[in-house]
């Protein structure tokens, strides 16, 4: 599972090191600079409400959209939906049903997006539910209307109500009791190990929780993606609708269009749709103008306006001629006859919205970057709703915790509709200043650096990684928080990984071996060499926090470089030999793609090391720093070959393994604050030298200082 996902998030290349300096405008939202304010907390940071799916009911006077409440005191996660006026003074948020629990996508536990439906006299909404062990779709309404509208045998992945009757389409696949039968089944003949079984570290049999059944999930295709074992394929049905309500008592609906369509590079067959306005004289859409290639799997597209005289202009400027992430949303302003276009450069998590006037050709900022449009939800993708002249997007910046906006996009005035973290919008922040620097090579990159309120000289510097989106809170999985290590006297720098740089080819067609995580790396030295050279930090005393593909360039740089003094990884790798020998034996399995993706044979045919030169494993007697792992279950044993070498070869490394949790660790509150909790000590250990012992990192305080009493005496220079 780790290796195909891990090298569809990134990639890579090189450049001159000339750093640029910008500083973002942060939203100055609350008080979290005043003087008197409470600094944030860790415990703060992982209750962070977050917002998604938001959906602008037929009349355009409501914005639907689900906040999601992870609670330490239950350890749990649970989805809410709500509403608000889009238009008016009385813009409080109002609750819809009851709350319930995320579904998630199986082996990553990414919470997946709400799958919602306005009822068609606008006041309620259908949605899919999760609660007990059954996936239903309720409709829900205020004052705490919520009730089963259409339920199977089956879970229901999809739905359509369709219109003007009782009758809707959904999507199912086999019952619960025959996938339960099945399983049965296997468990009395024994489980066949084959390229649908991973074996990564997860349980073989029940290792997934949807609600609070336990099933079983496997690989299925010739992809890595998971489903719930016999569970068949999706299959389409029409059922009729159930159930009765009573109309919420609402304001009287003002008249105004429905909410405008909206184009996205990442939406998928977004591509082969028109957006227009004036009654379809004027019109909009992407253009593909390269494919997918080999290494660099997205697409580019072009902005292309067909005028009412019925030719084709096309916009040339960057922000609507680029790869398909960084087109994030692309809308009409029909009063400004003006297409809306939401860009985010070199992979930046930075969004600013530029206007182009086809007819006229004229192009403009409208708002400039200062967040994420998009900061409710990691993996998303899905863009703003557009109405009229409005935007409605979930803005998050570094210090600016998620929250639902109103962009008039004719003035870029923006306006907060539900802000779900009034508390912690209150606290004191460090502030986060955006930086853009290139590498040796030429390659741009992008962060956000966070630094101690009080610097007196260089401090340590812990760079964070690989994607920087909203609110800081430890890179891609809140891993080490920005905030704390500022706090410990560390300065933080998180850095996005920018997937367009490293995706080398050789001679005959394949991909240069690490190339992406060499590219990496060089960036790191880039910006690491630059502000020591501004005495911002020490480089002596460098660590990185690494998750996914970081984990991999984390663990590399370390065994084969002298970058970082200590890292921290959330995952295991599978740039050891361990990863084909015995997480993917399969002949086809999963993960034999990682050969090709890394350009290196089979370990057991590496007649030439192949494998001996970037296996951190092979050249763990190489490694001065210190190492700390901490993976998700579904993942450790990617881990113990480069766990078992260190401990072998006399190094300093600690490992963790979360239970129950996949590839993100997001499913436990609790685990994320222990897992940010401990990189935070480790980072203050190794790079600070603090050994004070407190009431929650005893236990590891004392087991670390034997690592570090048992590590060779470094030679001094010239013997």
């Amino acid at each position: 599972m780790l290796a195909i996902w891990i090298f569809k998030m990134h990639k890579i290349a090189f450049m001159p090191i000339a750093l640029l300096w910008t500083t973002g405008s942060m939203p100055a939202v609350g008080k979290s600079d005043a003087a008197t304010a409470a600094p944030v907390t860790l415990q703060d940071l992982v209750g962070t409400r977050t917002l998604d799916s938001v959906t602008i009911s037929p009349d355009g006077r409501l914005a639907a959209f689900r906040v999601i409440t992870p609670s330490l005191k239950s350890n749990s996660v649970t989805v809410q939906w709500f509403w608000v006026e889009l238009r008016g003074s009385h813009m409080a948020a109002v609750p819809l049903g009851r709350p319930s629990l995320p579904l998630r996508q199986p082996m990553f536990d990414t919470i997946l997006d709400g799958q919602a439906q306005w009822a068609e006299d606008g006041n309620s909404l259908y949605v899919q539910t999760l609660r007990g062990n059954r996936i239903t779709i309720n409709r829900i309404a205020p004052k705490g209307g919520d009730e089963v509208a259409l339920s199977d045998s089956a879970d229901i992945e999809s739905f359509r109500i369709l219109p003007g009757r009782r009758q809707a389409e959904i999507g199912v696949r086999a019952s619960r009791q025959s996938i339960d039968q099945a399983a049965a089944q296997e468990h009395r003949d024994g489980l066949h190990i084959d390229r649908s079984v991973s074996l990564e570290g997860s349980r073989l049999t029940g290792n997934f929780l949807i609600g609070h059944r336990w099933s079983t999930m496997r690989y299925v295709g010739q992809g890595n993606s998971a489903r719930e074992a016999f569970s068949g394929e999706l299959r389409q049905k029409l059922v009729p609708l159930r159930g009765t309500f009573k109309p919420a008592s609402l304001m009287a609906a003002p008249t105004g269009t429905q909410s405008n369509p909206v184009l996205s590079g990442a939406g998928k067959g977004d591509a082969d749709r028109t957006i227009s306005i004036d009654s379809g004289k004027l019109t909009a859409r992407l253009v593909q103008t390269a494919p997918p290639g080999k290494f660099l799997l997205e697409p580019t597209y072009q902005v292309v306006a067909q005028l009412p005289d019925g030719s084709e202009r096309a916009c040339a400027e960057t922000f609507c001629f680029t790869h398909a992430a960084a087109l994030r949303s692309v809308s009409w302003n029909p009063t400004e006859r003006e297409l809306v276009i939401a860009h985010e450069a070199d992979y930046s998590t930075w969004t600013a919205l530029y206007g182009w006037k086809p007819e006229s050709g004229a192009t403009r900022v409208i708002r400039a970057a200062d967040g994420s449009l998009d900061g409710g939800s990691t993996y998303s993708n899905r863009p703003c709703s557009a109405q009229g002249a409005y935007l409605f997007c979930v803005h998050a910046g570094p210090t600016s915790p998620p929250r639902l906006v109103r962009i008039d996009t004719t003035t870029g005035e923006t306006v907060t509709l539900f802000d779900p973290n009034p508390a912690l919008r209150q606290r004191q922040f460090n502030p986060a200043r955006f930086v853009t620097w290139r590498s040796a090579g030429g390659d741009n990159f992008t962060g956000f650096l966070v630094t101690p309120r009080h610097q007196n000289g260089p401090v340590p510097l812990v760079i964070t990684s690989y994607r920087c989106r909203g609110l800081l809170r430890g890179g891609f999985t809140s891993l080490a928080p920005e905030q704390m290590l500022a706090q410990r006297g560390m300065a933080a720098l998180c850095v996005n990984h920018n997937n367009s740089v490293g995706m080398t080819a050789t001679p005959d067609g394949k991909l240069q071996t690490l190339a992406p995580h060499l590219a990496a790396i060089a960036g790191y030295k880039a910006i690491i060499d630059q502000l020591a050279a501004e005495k911002l930090i020490d480089p002596t005393r460098v660590g990185l926090a690494g998750h996914s593909f970081t984990s991999m360039v984390g663990a590399y740089a370390l065994s084969h470089t002298d970058l970082f003094k200590t890292v921290v990884i959330g995952t295991g790798i599978t740039i050891d030999p361990a990863t084909m020998m015995f997480i993917d034996p399969a002949r086809h399995g999963w993960n034999t793609g990682l050969l090709d993706v890394l350009n290196v044979p089979h370990p057991l045919d590496d007649k030439d090391g192949r494998w001996k030169a970037i296996s951190p494993a092979l050249n763990a007697e190489r490694i001065k720093g210190s190492l700390l792992i901490q993976t998700p279950e579904n993942e450790y044993l990617s881990a113990l070959q480069l766990f078992s070498a260190i401990q072998h070869a006399g190094g300093a490394t600690d490992l963790y393994i979360y239970p129950n949790e996949g590839h993100l660790i997001t499913r436990e509150p609790a685990h994320q604050l222990s897992r940010m909790r401990r990189s935070i000590d480790w980072f203050d250990f190794w790079l600070l030298d603090h050994t004070s012992d407190n009431a929650v990192s005893a236990a590891d305080i004392a087991h670390w200082r034997e690592l570090k009493s048992e590590l060779p005496v470094p030679k001094p220079h010239g013997t």
